[in-house]
C-alpha cells in the first residue's frame, strides 16, 4: 500500500477480497496514484473522513463488504465526500442497486470480474469528468 502523495492523487480502494484490493492497488500505483486501502465499510469511512490536507482523488468501492451489504455506505461516502468520484463494483448487484447507485451519485458501476486496466481507465475518466464507455454506467 502506498500513502505518499503522487502526481495523480490518492485513490481509496475498498474491497474485502485481498487479491482484488491488491490488483487494483498495484495497477493504480503503476499509473501514478497513491492508494489507501480498506477491507470493511468502517475502514473505508475512516479513510474518507481522515483525509485532512490530502483529499481523495477518487474512490473504488465494493458494494458488499463484511459490515455493509447495501447502498448505505455509498450514501455515507457521498455525504462525507460529495465531490469525489466514486466507482462502485460488485459481483452481486441487482438492477435496483444500480439504479439507486445512480441516484446516490456514483460515477459508474463495474461488474466483477473486470479487467484491472479498465478500472484504472475508469478512475482516470472519473477524474477527467468523462462519461464511462463500455461499462454498466450509473
Amino acid at each position: 500500500m502506498s500513502d505518499g502523495k503522487l502526481p495523480n492523487g490518492t485513490v481509496l480502494v475498498a474491497d474485502d477480497e485481498a487479491l482484488i484490493r491488491w490488483s487494483i492497488t498495484e495497477a493504480l500505483v503503476d499509473a501514478g496514484f497513491a492508494v489507501k486501502e480498506a477491507s470493511t465499510g468502517g475502514e473505508a469511512m475512516m479513510a474518507v473522513e481522515a483525509v485532512g490536507d490530502h483529499p481523495l482523488a477518487a474512490i473504488v468501492l465494493d458494494l458488499r463488504l463484511p459490515d455493509v451489504s447495501d447502498l448505505s455506505l455509498v450514501r455515507r461516502v457521498r455525504a462525507a465526500a460529495p465531490g469525489v468520484p466514486l466507482v462502485l463494483m460488485s459481483a452481486h448487484a441487482t438492477a435496483d442497486d444500480v439504479r439507486q447507485a445512480l441516484e446516490a451519485g456514483v460515477f459508474c458501476f463495474v461488474e466483477k470480474p473486470f479487467d484491472v486496466a479498465n478500472m484504472v481507465m475508469l478512475v482516470q475518466q472519473a477524474l477527467d469528468g468523462a462519461k464511462p464507455a463500455g461499462h454498466r454506467s450509473v
